[in-house]
């Protein structure tokens, strides 16, 4: 398991325009879902939360997904992390968004079946690479990727890890997972739509 560790504040939703993060250079991790076939059109990677100073990184960027189901949402609103489990964040919260991202709820709440995450989208679950972003109750941002496990594995493997979980959500994972600190740790010749900037 690699983790970043940092603090609400130095994250940064930002868009990657197809290109992958070691081409960037830029510390952080993958994002959330996104169509892989066009990861630079904005039109076409809507429906999938992601959110940087209360505007949307793609078109219809404040849902969750196209069916109209919650799924698991961090927001953070200048001063606290806020989980919550959603599809429209534009009608479900009045606050302010400093950044927001969504994805499969891992923590406190979990059930795959719930949010979509069968049939055609039952391989989100499956042995592959993953990421997730959490928040502890300390306050602390957490970027999580692993290679090789289970959605049921990882979350497992991050529940009993000493990080102190008060909130966590998976996110795209597969070809899609990338982390970069300083150099690289997993990296894809994947291009991504959008990522989690560690600033």
């Amino acid at each position: 398991m690699h983790v970043i560790e940092t603090t609400p504040e130095h994250i940064k939703m930002s868009l990657a325009n197809g290109k992958t993060l070691n081409l960037l250079k830029k510390n952080g991790m993958s994002g959330t879902f996104f169509w892989t076939g066009s990861p630079k059109d904005s039109k076409l990677n809507g429906g999938h939360l992601v959110m940087q100073d209360n505007k949307e990184l793609n078109i219809n960027g404040h849902v969750t997904n196209y069916n109209g189901l919650k799924r698991g949402v961090l927001i953070f609103d200048g001063k606290n992390v806020i989980f919550k489990r959603i599809y429209n964040i534009k009608a479900e919260y009045q606050g302010n968004i400093k950044w927001a991202i969504g994805g499969l709820s891992l923590y406190p709440f979990y059930n795959p079946t719930a949010e979509g995450f069968t049939g055609q989208y039952a391989d989100v679950l499956k042995k592959t690479n993953h990421s997730a972003i959490g928040v502890s109750n300390g306050g602390k941002i957490y970027l999580i990727s692993v290679k090789n496990r289970t959605v049921n594995e990882f979350r497992n493997d991050m529940l009993n890890s000493k990080l102190g979980f008060k909130a966590l959500i998976n996110l795209d994972g597969g070809g899609t997972t990338q982390m970069y600190f300083d150099k690289s740790i997993i990296s894809s010749t994947r291009g991504l739509n959008h990522f989690i900037e560690v600033i």
